[in-house]
């Protein structure tokens, strides 16, 4: 029974990427002419910067500016002491001379990314059109003053103080100025949490709290280039400098390196307490200037310039910025100006930056679009979560990329950092924390979290997937801090196709979307269903080795009819009643023709988390044009299809005869021939000749089932008597509680396993722990779909399937119950243990690529020889990567 386009940066961080130029490049000989590279309408040149380059040889402001180029640059843009007046606050006079800054307008994850000019939600309509920030973030606006409420609400509810302590840190280095009004707003109660006395617990910690840099660590290592190290950091106006040794912390004693937190605390009192400006301090954080507006690309070709770090104070903290011309130009006849400094093929292509990763290729005669290339340094580099590698930097690497000092001195590899991030999430004792602090990883350190993820994944499936991102979304706007994803909303109709090209990564195989209205057996969450596209996502990574640069999660806004949500303040969606009809069915063509515009026939989208009305109709109106499923009601009545699909294929029975040996149940009882008149179309194939029952347990003993398999969202709905009726009828009966979270589970293990003395084979969509039961113990197994989509969404890109057939899910599901041991049949399980899954997931892929092969609908040809050993190759793997 079934109950932007980004200019100079190339990652989705926005924060610049690293290529295959070699070393640290010091500034390349010669002068070079002022240049304005803005960002363009073209896809791909949105989320970078206008760059704005002075002339190399020192010369007077007033000078300059008589150059039409400057576009605008004024005195207090640039100062001979550094770029001092990024935020307005010095002034130098017209005949001082200057040092050649790199000085750039934030757009996109850019700007997000910077903590000096982040806003979060407070950016206003008006600004995120200007800089490009449609999309990035859910639709709602919310002021400071709102957001200060929702954050000390989110430190609140930390219990211990050192996490209230390092969630403050993490707003510090997100929001600057949210942290300040939120730390002066409330005084009294967070001095003791940025200071004493949590502060001496932070310095005891260190080593283990540590995250993200914050200050300068000048060591031993360092003697004879403490001006080189100075020199690495982002600010070049500091009035302030607190600075210890560690000998004499409090009164804890010598705490050595681990004694930052104390300069760190005591500057933020500075700031927060004397209104010293952070910048001022060496805790500063770099950020971006005065221009007005976003600034579109200005008119007229730009010749190809190489901008490097010169050996002058306040030129390291940037990037090596190679920009080709605006005309669409042969890559060949590019290569051939001396003044590109072996960028190869590899480096730009023709829909975007492709190949920053070095996964795609152009052909050297193909037409490239003008993507400015930078070489990460220093806190560009660390706050870039692609390439950012913390304390594994090596020295090599912290010399070359003008990390020397912004890092402490010693060197972690990554296995390391792996046992102590594990141990770090360990500490929070709520799911809800772990998580928190999962995402936060991710967001700053990619190839750690997933690293962490693969080599703990039964413990951290549960965190960053079902139960807990159950709760994360009906908290989402609570715990709202960094954006994932894009939003499309009502107020995108029409521009769609823009909202996309502010997405930084333009080479996308995969997008999961949702609309919110059924996340998982929670209901309608609106806009807050974004953590379940999220959290599959870092799935089809972490268990099918699909690369992150090419996964996108989106939700679609079209309100929501949450009373609770729509009278929250703090809710981050639209706030207003869902729309249906055609006003719906026009949002999702749109943006259905906009995904396959932007990413071509064979972007892979799956549909999740929407109300079965929505669900079927989608599904329906376009898997014979894109490349879709649906894995919840290709769940439901899907599975009893897929199940009747074997049956059928197995026995050779007849399709409708397979399906009569399968009975669904829903809310008005047992679906059968009488009720046809009344059943939604996707229903009526299960209704059989019987007669009314309302009651599930009155249908079991009816229908005598050896299998019961709720997806119904509905917990408790298998009832005592519901598995005890199941288990006077079977020695062994097979009872999958399949719904989501665990709160919504149709019953719990410890019920299916005492209920059925122990005879039950028991199986639930989330992890439930081991049940003893008369001495014995039995392990639950997870039929989580985890254990299918990775896998599958990996056969079809490898394959460069357009479609979607049923056989393709029929292979994948065969492919796993391939997987299953004796040994695991042994001890009640039906599924394989999640320890091996990427082995799981690269058979499975490789059946679904087989199957896609022998249906024609594979377009990478020729088919490899071995599609398993294929499919590994395909999959991504966290490792650090040498940097030059």
């Amino acid at each position: 029974m079934i109950s932007s386009n980004r200019c100079a940066f190339l990652s989705n961080s926005g924060l610049g990427g690293s290529c295959n130029f070699s070393g640290a490049q010091r500034r390349v000989s010669g002068p070079f002419k002022v240049v304005c590279m803005a960002p363009s309408n073209r896809v791909g040149d949105k989320n970078g910067s206008v760059v704005m380059e002075v002339e190399t040889r020192s010369t007077p402001l007033k000078e300059i500016k008589s150059d039409s180029a400057v576009a605008d640059v004024d005195d207090n843009e640039i100062s001979s002491g550094g770029p001092q007046d990024v935020y307005g606050e010095d002034k130098a006079t017209e005949d001082h001379f200057v040092t050649p800054w790199s000085v750039s307008v934030a757009s996109g994850y850019t700007l997000l990314r910077d903590p000096h000019f982040n806003k979060g939600l407070a950016f206003t309509e008006k600004e995120r059109d200007a800089h490009y920030l449609r999309g990035l973030l859910p639709p709602t606006v919310i002021p400071q003053e709102t957001q200060v409420k929702k954050m000390i609400q989110h430190i609140r509810q930390y219990q211990v103080p050192l996490q209230k302590y390092m969630a403050m840190m993490d707003l510090q280095e997100r929001n600057e100025r949210l942290f300040y009004k939120l730390l002066i707003d409330h005084v009294e109660e967070l001095l003791p949490v940025v200071y004493t006395p949590t502060v001496g617990e932070a310095c005891q910690k260190y080593g283990s709290i540590f995250i993200h840099p914050q200050g300068l660590y000048i060591s031993l290592k360092e003697k004879g280039k403490i001006l080189e190290v100075l020199r690495n950091w982002p600010e070049k106006n500091i009035q302030v400098i607190v600075v210890t040794d560690g000998e004499r912390i409090l009164g804890l004693g010598d705490l050595g390196c681990q004694g930052m937190a104390i300069p760190v605390g005591k500057l933020s009192l500075y700031t927060a307490l004397g209104g010293v400006r952070p910048s001022a301090s060496n805790s500063g954080l770099g950020g971006s200037c005065n221009f007005s507006g976003a600034q579109r690309r200005v008119s007229g070709p730009f010749k190809v310039v190489c901008m490097a770090p010169s050996n002058r104070v306040g030129d390291k903290n940037g990037s090596v910025v190679m920009e080709v011309e605006t005309r669409s130009t042969p890559l060949k006849e590019i290569k051939s100006d001396s003044a590109v400094a072996d960028v190869d093929d590899n480096e730009i292509s023709s829909g975007g930056p492709q190949d920053v990763y070095g996964e795609d290729k152009a052909t050297e005669d193909h037409f490239v679009t003008p993507w400015s290339v930078s070489v990460a340094s220093g806190y560009t580099l660390l706050r870039d979560p692609h390439f950012n590698k913390g304390l594994a930097f090596t020295e090599k690497e912290r010399d070359a990329h003008y990390l020397r000092g912004l890092l402490p001195p010693t060197v972690i590899p990554q296995e390391t950092q792996v046992k102590k991030m594990i141990q770090h999430i360990r500490q929070y004792q709520v799911p809800l924390q772990k998580y928190m602090a999962m995402m936060d990883l991710q967001e700053r350190n990619e190839r750690l979290f997933y690293k962490l993820l693969i080599d703990h994944v039964e413990e951290l499936l549960p965190v960053v997937y079902t139960p807990t991102v159950g709760e994360a979304c009906q908290k989402y706007g609570s715990i709202f801090i960094h954006p994932q994803g894009l939003y499309i909303s009502l107020k995108e109709k029409g521009k769609i196709l823009e909202v996309l090209r502010n997405w930084p990564e333009k080479n996308i195989q995969v997008i999961v979307v949702t609309d919110g209205e059924r996340i998982l057996g929670l209901g309608d969450l609106g806009c807050q269903g974004m953590a379940i596209p999220v959290g599959k996502l870092s799935l089809y990574t972490a268990l099918g080795g699909v690369r992150p640069s090419a996964c996108l999660p989106i939700t679609i806004d079209v309100g929501t009819n949450n009373e609770k949500l729509l009278n929250d303040e703090l809710y981050i969606g639209l706030k207003q009643r869902r729309a249906t009809g055609q006003e719906y069915a026009e949002l999702m063509h749109e943006f259905m023709s906009a995904v396959k515009q932007t990413y071509g026939e064979k972007v892979l989208i799956q549909f999740e988390d929407f109300a079965n009305h929505n669900a079927f109709d989608l599904l329906e109106k376009y898997r014979s044009t894109h490349l879709v499923f649906n894995d919840d009601i290709q769940a439901g009545t899907g599975i009893a299809e897929l199940i009747a699909l074997e049956i059928s294929k197995q026995t050779n029975v007849p399709l409708e005869e397979a399906r009569k040996n399968i009975w669904l149940v829903d809310s008005k009882g047992l679906i059968v021939s009488s009720r046809k008149g009344s059943l939604q179309h996707f229903k009526k194939p299960w209704a059989h000749e019987h007669e009314p029952v309302k009651k599930l347990v009155d249908a079991v003993n009816q229908i005598k089932p050896t299998v019961l398999i709720g997806t119904s969202g509905q917990g408790k709905a298998f009832t005592k008597e519901v598995i005890e009726a199941v288990s006077s009828i079977n020695k062994k009966p097979i009872i999958l509680s399949l719904s989501n979270p665990t709160s919504q589970s149709e019953c719990t293990a410890e019920e299916a396993y005492s209920w059925s003395q122990g005879r039950a084979i028991f199986a639930s969509g989330s992890p439930f722990p081991p049940v003893e039961y008369e001495g014995k113990v039995f392990v639950p197994g997870q039929a989580n779909n985890a254990y299918i989509f990775p896998g599958f969404g990996l056969g079809l890109i490898m394959s460069g399937t357009i479609r979607v057939h049923d056989d393709l899910l029929l292979a994948a599901s065969e492919a796993l119950a391939a997987e299953v041991s004796q040994e695991n049949f042994d001890k009640g399980l039906i599924f394989p243990p999640f320890t091996n899954i990427r082995k799981i997931s690269a058979k499975i892929a490789a059946k679904v690529a087989a199957k896609a092969y022998e249906l024609g609908l594979a377009t990478r040809l020729p088919q490899p020889k071995n599609l398993v050993e294929f499919a590994e190759s395909c999959m991504y793997t966290p490792a650090y990567r040498s940097y030059r």
